[in-house]
């Protein structure tokens, strides 16, 4: 009776052990501070990953990203190995490229607050604003536009009268220059005839 009574009781405690790491397994589950622990940590690691692609990363002295691809390809022979390393290596060699390019980082958070901006509905404030501010935009867009192709017609009336003029000068030089050729031509025939 003490053995079986010592058997229980060992047998509650691996119970109640195994319910216990269960119960701390649902508790992380669900407990919403541990979630968003969860989740920030995710977040951060990727933003973190992504900061690095972008921005660049420092790198020890000799290691480079492509090296597992090099090392792999100097056992492959012949033109086929090396077009294999050249595609392995393609999208280091990109990433190598763009690391540290404040142009592409620029880029991208662009195109993120452009996607953001976008996803987020416009609230009735934004609309009652537009509704207000479009009629006028429209109009000031329209009065330019009317403007802007006056003035590219006047500017495009003035080259075309001064390109007619400037053909017409032309054409009365070549004219002027072919008769005094004409001329010059006429003199040296004359002159070696009289003589």
């Amino acid at each position: 009776m003490v053995e079986r009574t010592t058997e229980l009781t060992q047998d509650i405690d691996a119970t109640r052990q195994r319910m216990s790491g269960t119960i701390d397994a649902i508790e992380d589950r669900v407990v919403p501070s541990r979630v968003a622990s969860r989740r920030w940590q995710q977040m951060r690691g990727t933003s973190d990953r992504l900061r690095g692609r972008v921005m660049g990363m420092p790198r020890a002295a000799g290691q480079s990203a492509s090296s597992g691809a090099s090392g792999m390809g100097s056992s492959i022979t012949g033109v086929a190995g090396s077009a294999k390393e050249q595609l392995a290596s393609a999208p280091d060699r990109i990433g190598e490229q763009t690391q540290g390019n404040p142009m592409v980082a620029g880029a991208i958070a662009f195109g993120l607050g452009l996607l953001l901006g976008s996803a987020a509905p416009p609230s009735q404030e934004e609309q009652q604003v537009a509704e207000r501010v479009m009629p006028t935009v429209r109009d000031e867009a329209q009065a330019i536009a009317h403007e802007v192709a006056d003035s590219t017609k006047s500017e495009a009336q003035d080259h075309l009268q001064q390109a007619k003029q400037e053909a017409q000068q032309s054409a009365e030089q070549v004219k002027g220059t072919a008769q005094q050729a004409a001329q010059a031509t006429k003199d040296d025939v004359s002159s070696q005839t009289g003589s």
